[in-house]
């Protein structure tokens, strides 16, 4: 049983939102209704936030990856964009103040 509660939660997508006080109570209440070892719920617990973090971070990649498409489609400047044709305009004043040379 142990087993298929590990599984199940580790698969839930709602554990990406849930926070860190929640899951320890829930990994506590387990750890008391099941044959469960504290250490198992420990262990089960750090698998829970790798997984979390993982889904995070997973999820902020797939964000940042969207809004650089939709920014290259909408042809926007970028911050380099910006930044190299201020270098290009900063050079042409400082040519145009040399005398033009």
């Amino acid at each position: 049983m142990w087993e298929l509660v590990r599984k199940s939660m580790l698969a839930g997508v709602g554990f990406t939102v849930m926070g860190k006080e929640k899951v320890e109570a829930m990994i506590d209440q387990l750890v008391q209704q099941t044959d469960v070892s504290e250490e198992e719920g420990k262990k089960f617990l750090n698998e829970m936030k790798e997984a979390a973090d993982g889904a995070r971070q997973d999820m902020e990649n797939k964000i940042k990856d969207a809004i650089q498409e939709r920014l290259e489609k909408l042809e926007v400047a970028t911050k380099n964009d910006v930044n190299a044709l201020a270098a290009r305009v900063e050079a042409l004043e400082k040519k145009l103040e040399s005398g033009g040379n």
